[in-house]
């Protein structure tokens, strides 16, 4: 875990899947990353970010003093 005076960087955990999930549908948010997935494509990329975690750098940035995500 990494803190800054705002923010609790975390790594990822398999109960991040919903907050995860509202970036990869954001059409702003996945703009210029070859567009959103559906429920099949996002499930099957975030069990892969799952299976990486050991070696990856996949972390989750929540507001520090309410432990609330700032992923949207």
């Amino acid at each position: 875990m990494l803190k800054t005076n705002r923010c609790l960087l975390v790594k990822l955990h398999p109960s991040d899947y919903e907050n995860i999930k509202k970036l990869y549908i954001n059409d702003e948010v996945r703009k210029y990353l070859g567009g959103t997935l559906n429920e099949v494509a996002f499930k099957e990329s975030f069990s892969r970010i799952l299976q990486s975690l050991n070696n990856s750098l996949f972390w989750i940035i929540n507001e520090r003093y309410t432990n609330e995500s700032l992923s949207g």
